[in-house]
């Protein structure tokens, strides 16, 4: 009882702080100071490499040369590390008839999923193509097809392919043709005599025109809306809309891929699962009575195709 209040006392009493002893300035240089269970586990760390050296000297010493194993065959060795030849698993057919079928799925999945991206990047590109210029289209080749299979622009007739080259200035917008459906030979006549262009009248003046007067009377003062040589912001637009038509064109490539692995799936799964339709033999009594005599030597092979052609 003694005992247990004087270690009672003793633990109420203030105490020092237990320190660590650090690394002298003169040796900081070395790094931090180890203390005991640093030396620990450094020491267990190289006992242990210790013995493991010692245990593969030792096997390495009293290694048959002549040892076999069959397991030997179907294992190697790769970087140091020894690896067994996982067994190559044959699986039913039915089994591999349903990864197909999943495959087919994912493949499904992604031919919807780019077609939606190729609707996009055509949402993108259509109100900007009217703008264009056909020194635009011919820069690269795949611009032409891409658009041309978009349905953005119309495919060139071979009554037109001189004149689009004649003018490769010319805007894309303004290269389609306009075709007007009328009921008989009248109504014709009525739309051309309305189309021919009529005669201006000069308009008399009236109240409340004075605001065109202000006007310039010269027209060469006014600036074409067209500029001539291209500003930056076109250069930029058209530059961008070239990697459009360039991303378009990869999805079209990636997509007809895609369609030509689902086909192939599809057949192999096909192939896989339908057995296929049974041909039954139909026995001819004719047939059987041409080849009894030619067995027996009364009728020859030649008059028998002579007697099968009649």
């Amino acid at each position: 009882m003694a005992g247990m209040q004087g270690s009672s006392l003793r633990n109420a009493v203030q105490r020092r702080n237990h320190k660590e002893r650090s690394q002298p300035v003169g040796r900081a240089k070395l790094g931090l100071l180890e203390k005991h269970k640093d030396y620990v586990l450094r020491a267990k760390d190289h006992h242990k490499k210790r013995d493991m050296l010692k245990r593969l000297s030792e096997k390495a010493a009293m290694r048959n040369k002549d040892e076999f194993y069959f397991g030997m065959i179907n294992s190697s060795t790769r970087n140091g590390v020894h690896q067994h030849a996982r067994p190559s698993e044959q699986l039913d057919n039915d089994v591999v008839a349903l990864l197909k079928t999943q495959d087919v799925g994912y493949v499904r999945a992604q031919i919807i999923a780019e077609k939606k991206r190729i609707k996009g990047l055509v949402e993108r590109i259509a109100p900007s193509v009217v703008s264009l210029s056909t020194e635009w289209l011919e820069e690269k080749e795949n611009r032409r097809p891409t658009l041309e299979r978009a349905g953005l622009i119309a495919q060139p007739s071979k009554g037109r392919k001189s004149s689009s080259n004649a003018n490769s200035s010319k805007l894309i917008g303004a290269q389609g043709k306009k075709t007007i459906w009328l009921d008989d030979a009248d109504a014709i006549r009525s739309y051309q005599s309305t189309s021919t262009p009529k005669p201006v009248q000069p308009q008399v003046e009236e109240a409340g025109t004075s605001w065109i007067d202000s006007l310039p009377s010269d027209s060469s003062d006014i600036e074409d809306s067209s500029p001539s040589t291209p500003t930056p912001a076109i250069k930029k637009g058209s530059k961008h809309l070239g990697y459009l038509t360039t991303e378009l064109s990869s999805r079209y490539a990636r997509l007809d891929q895609l369609q030509l692995v689902a086909e192939k799936l599809n057949l192999v799964r096909a192939l896989m699962t339908h057995k296929g339709g049974s041909s039954r033999i139909v026995k001819s009594s004719k047939k059987d009575s041409l080849t009894d005599a030619v067995m027996k030597g009364k009728v020859t092979c030649i008059q028998q195709g002579e007697e099968a052609l009649k």
